[in-house]
Formats: C-alpha cells, sequence, structure tokens
C-alpha cells in the first residue's frame, strides 16, 4: 500500500530555467532580541502589548512537533514532482502562466496589488494544527460569492480566465496559477523575484471553511489586527506578518499612482474584435514578459509613511508588538526589506507542502 510521505529535501522550485532547494526563514526573535537592535530613541516609542505572543509561540511548537514527527500529517496541498513533464515542460507551464498575468496587469495595472494579495491570502489560509488549507485556489471561488472590495473580485475573474485559457492546452491547477500569478505580479512592480513551487493536484475536495476578509482589505489600507490569527494558525512569526504587510502595502502605493490603465495598447483587429497587445520588451530578467508597471521598485516607503515608531494606525497589524518592532526595523533600514522579503514570501508560498507521486514515488519504491 502506497504511503504518501514528507520529503523537502525532493521539492521542486522553479524560477524560470533552474530547479532549487527551498531555503529556510530565520528564525523569529523574541520581542526583546528585536530591542537589542533598536536605538533607545526607537525602542521608547514600541508598546509592550505583545499581543498575540503565546498564540505565536503555541504555533510553532507545535511546528517543531510536526517536522520531527513523521507520524503527524503535515500538509493539505499535494504536489507531484513531474505533474507538468520533464523541466522543460515544466518551463514552459510556468512561462504561459506568467506571460497571461503580465499581459493582464500590463493591461489593467491595478490589478498587481489585488493578484498579490489574493494569492498569499491563498497560501494564509493553511491551519499548521489540522493540516488543512493552503495554497489551493480556494481564494477563488471566495471571492466569487462574497462580499469585498471589487478590485478582488476583478483579480478573481482574470485568474479564473487564466486559468480556462490555460487548460485548453495544459492541465493546470488551479492552485499553480494562483501560485505563480502572485509572484508574477510582484516582480511586475518590481519585488523581488522568489521561487514559487509548482505540480500542485488539483483540488478534489471541498474548500475548507475560511474567511479571507481579514486578509483582504480595501486596497489602500493595512491588514487588520484580525488578519494575525492566519499568520499564527499557519504556524508563522511576526517577522512574516511585518513582511507580508509592508510588502503588499508598498505595492498598493506604486499601484496607486499610476494613472489609468493602459487601454490605449488595445486596436480592432481584422475580425473586428478589440485585442490587447502586450508590450514588449528587450530589457533585464525581470522585463521578460513585459516593461515593469510603476516609477519605482518595491522598498520599505511604505513602511517609512507609516511612521510606526510614532503612532501605529488603529485597528491595524502593527498594534501587536511584535509585529510592529519588525516594521520599525525595516522602514529605518537602509536595505528596505531585501533578502528577507524574499525569504518570507517564498515561505508563505510554500506553506502546506506535501510531495506525492512521479518520482518521488519512484525512490520510494511505491509504484
Amino acid at each position: 500500500m502506497k504511503t504518501a510521505v514528507f520529503i523537502p529535501l525532493l521539492s521542486l522550485i522553479v524560477t524560470n530555467t533552474s530547479a532549487f532547494t527551498p531555503s529556510t526563514s530565520p528564525s523569529s526573535p523574541s520581542i526583546t532580541q528585536i530591542n537589542t537592535e533598536l536605538s533607545s530613541t526607537e525602542l521608547s516609542s514600541i508598546s509592550r502589548k505583545a499581543f498575540l505572543t503565546n498564540s505565536i509561540t503555541s504555533a510553532a511548537s507545535v511546528a517543531a512537533s510536526v517536522a520531527f514527527n513523521p507520524s503527524v500529517a503535515s500538509a493539505d496541498v499535494y504536489y507531484d514532482p513531474d505533474r507538468y513533464g520533464d523541466k522543460e515542460l515544466k518551463i514552459a507551464a510556468v512561462n504561459k502562466i506568467r506571460q497571461n498575468v503580465r499581459d493582464v496587469i500590463t493591461s489593467q495595472p491595478s490589478l498587481a496589488s489585488s493578484i498579490l494579495r489574493l494569492s498569499l491570502a491563498d497560501s494564509l489560509s493553511y491551519d499548521l494544527s489540522t493540516s488543512t488549507g493552503g495554497g489551493n485556489g480556494c481564494v477563488l471561488d471566495w471571492v466569487s460569492s462574497n462580499q469585498c472590495d471589487t478590485i478582488y473580485k476583478e483579480g478573481g475573474k482574470a485568474l479564473e480566465d487564466i486559468v480556462k485559457k490555460l487548460r485548453k492546452t495544459t492541465e493546470v491547477s488551479r492552485g499553480d496559477v494562483v501560485a505563480v500569478a502572485g509572484e508574477e505580479a510582484l516582480e511586475s512592480v518590481g519585488g523581488e523575484r522568489c521561487r514559487v513551487q509548482i505540480g500542485r493536484l488539483p483540488n478534489t475536495s471541498k474548500c475548507p471553511t475560511f474567511d479571507f476578509g481579514p486578509l483582504l482589505p480595501s486596497l489602500g489600507t493595512e491588514l487588520s489586527l484580525k488578519s494575525l490569527t492566519a499568520f499564527v494558525s499557519a504556524g508563522l512569526s511576526p517577522r512574516e506578518a511585518a513582511i507580508v504587510a509592508g510588502v503588499c502595502g508598498d505595492v498598493g502605493l506604486i499601484v496607486s499612482k499610476i494613472g489609468g490603465d493602459g487601454d490605449d495598447d488595445k486596436y480592432v483587429n481584422e475580425m473586428g474584435e478589440t485585442d490587447f497587445i502586450p508590450g514588449t520588451s528587450f530589457g533585464g530578467p525581470k522585463e521578460i514578459y513585459g516593461k515593469m508597471v510603476g516609477d519605482r521598485k518595491v522598498s520599505n516607503l511604505y513602511l517609512k509613511s507609516l511612521t510606526l515608531s510614532q503612532k501605529v494606525p488603529a485597528g491595524s497589524i502593527w498594534e501587536d508588538d511584535q509585529v510592529k518592532g519588525w516594521g520599525v526595523k525595516y522602514a529605518q533600514g537602509k536595505g528596505g526589506l531585501g533578502k528577507d522579503a524574499r525569504e518570507g514570501l517564498e515561505k508563505v508560498w510554500g506553506l502546506g507542502a506535501k510531495y506525492t507521486g512521479g518520482k518521488v514515488e519512484a525512490l520510494l519504491g511505491n509504484e
């Protein structure tokens, strides 16, 4: 009888044309450790509430017990490393997703922020204690049937349309499209290039009940304090929460300053249809699927604008003591979020991964 076994070292990570082993995010320090890295002036402005600290510690303990107890189920998002065939076919599948997403964003830049948030929210539905949820595309069902900002409904429809289009030639899963789309949305505005795993199997069971609302605030507003519950349940730390809030906030800031959408790039073809012509570029690697939107790269400018060391937005995720500590650190750092942003986002997109089938089964002798 076959037994699904979690083998992280056999995970396939696709970034353009290379395979990588996922890097591990450094462990999150306590608020005391954060304090040693901040000046005395900064320290005086940081509150001591430490809201949900005990919950975060408990989640970390559960994660550790799962990691060292193979009998405990550790995932609900199943991956088949050979789902799309050999290396060239995998790359082709990823490139198709990326190009379609970039075409949509180039045509309507305002969707970059919503697609990124939808993608991260999909992964953050993972519950470490029950091994359910994760990046399986269920966020698309939620936005289509619940009240939320119109921009999320537009972003969700765009992703559903991409899935339908690609399935005419490639049997892609919604989970893969949503995950890769989020990374491409980030890169389209000059964000760090992240390594996103592909090979998610279609979600055959009913999507678990999960309220994505706190993770999908109206554009232009911060994640709410309630959203921190999702990070805790997924076994993540205040550091990852600060990174997601900071990156999403800055992408939203960039998109908000883009004047209008790309309607000038439309024309009527010989069939009388209005088609969008994506911009082409011979620039750097980040512009392979079209020119970047916005006038700057993702940075810590959004965090600086919040002036967290002076006043915290009421009801926001920054009201948590430890999340705020990381936000202050990144806001005042010369390098912005840098490498930490990439590692933190990769950790989110990789939540709940369990590998099965393909070469994994062959190596285990279960075929």
